[in-house]
């Protein structure tokens, strides 16, 4: 609630209530931008899951296979207990010291909620999706002033990351 300041005699809001007001203002901004984003990006891994054939498995990974292999594995280390990781697609003898706490964290939220490694992953590429759509548009507000822009800005950093998809996709159908 506004208070008056005993200083210059005018009424103040506290810091909650402004946090409150941005928290919502930002989830108003973010929200419809983020939930197309995570629609659109999930929809090819649950058609593709709905399309595995009985018998097999569908691992969760559509493209860049050699790096999101190489993330799911530093997560089962993680569940495993695992600090510190290895690179486990190499051939070099080596000691286990990368320090990779992402992997480790998300390995060991898989392992305490019994959710599968693919699917935890998912669920934190979604949320730091939000996380940086909520960074973007305090990065917008410094020189941007209406919501309209700010809202427009969020489409275009969504949409900066390109249409190739379009293109694999169509070389790839069928």
């Amino acid at each position: 609630a506004p208070r008056r300041s005993s200083t210059s005699g005018c009424w103040e809001e506290s810091f909650i209530s402004r946090l409150s007001v941005s928290a919502i203002g930002a989830i108003r901004d973010v929200w419809p931008v983020w939930l197309t984003v995570v629609i659109l990006t999930t929809l090819p891994y649950i058609a593709a899951a709905l399309r595995t054939p009985s018998g097999h498995v569908f691992r969760g990974v559509l493209t860049a296979y050699d790096d999101t292999f190489t993330y799911l594995a530093w997560m089962r280390e993680g569940a495993n207990g695992h600090l510190l990781m290895c690179d486990p697609f190499t051939s070099e003898p080596q000691r286990c010291e990368f320090f990779l706490p992402l992997w480790a964290v998300l390995g060991f939220i898989s392992r305490v909620s019994n959710i599968p490694i693919p699917v935890t992953f998912h669920i934190g590429r979604v949320i730091a999706a939000l996380f940086l759509l909520v960074v973007a548009r305090a990065v917008a507000m410094t020189v941007v002033r209406t919501r309209r822009l700010i809202r427009y800005s969020l489409w275009l950093y969504v949409l900066s990351g390109g249409f190739g998809w379009l293109v694999y996709a169509a070389q790839n159908a069928g």
